[in-house]
């Protein structure tokens, strides 16, 4: 079991343990980084289960709550909309490729016959847009 981006109590990995289950927590690496891609790749072709809580931050609805500082400047707008899900361009780079690389991987442990889960609340734009297509595999 594969547990992607846990987080530092990585509920998921100690469970799947407690089960007997031989786990690769992957909490604390930039998935946007090639580099770490390519590595993480070859250990997760001998996993049959991956969890992924992927970075929701760049995805929730909350900003879009009009919002304003106590001196009346408006907060910080929203980085994605129903128009762009994949993000207002230039924005959300970063968590697009850590998104994509992870959607990929779990698509290629689909392929092998493995299962997976991910964790995002029911109302994030990451159910949109470039993820409407994975959803119905997981």
């Amino acid at each position: 079991m594969a547990d992607l981006m846990a987080g530092p109590n990585a509920p998921l990995t100690k469970a799947f343990i407690s089960c007997g289950w031989r786990c690769l927590l992957d909490a604390s690496h930039d998935l946007s980084d090639v580099r770490r891609q390519q590595s993480l790749s070859s250990q997760l072709e001998e996993a049959i289960f991956i969890a992924a809580a992927i970075d929701c931050s760049t995805k929730s609805r909350a900003r879009e709550i009009p919002r304003k500082f106590e001196d009346g400047r408006p907060a910080p707008g929203p980085l994605r909309s129903e128009v762009y899900p994949d993000g207002l361009p230039q924005r959300v780079d970063m968590d697009n490729k850590a998104c994509n690389y992870v959607l990929g991987e779990i698509q290629k442990l689909r392929d092998r016959g493995g299962g997976s889960v991910r964790e995002n609340p029911a109302r994030s734009l990451h159910w949109r847009g470039y993820h409407v297509g994975v959803r119905a595999m997981v």
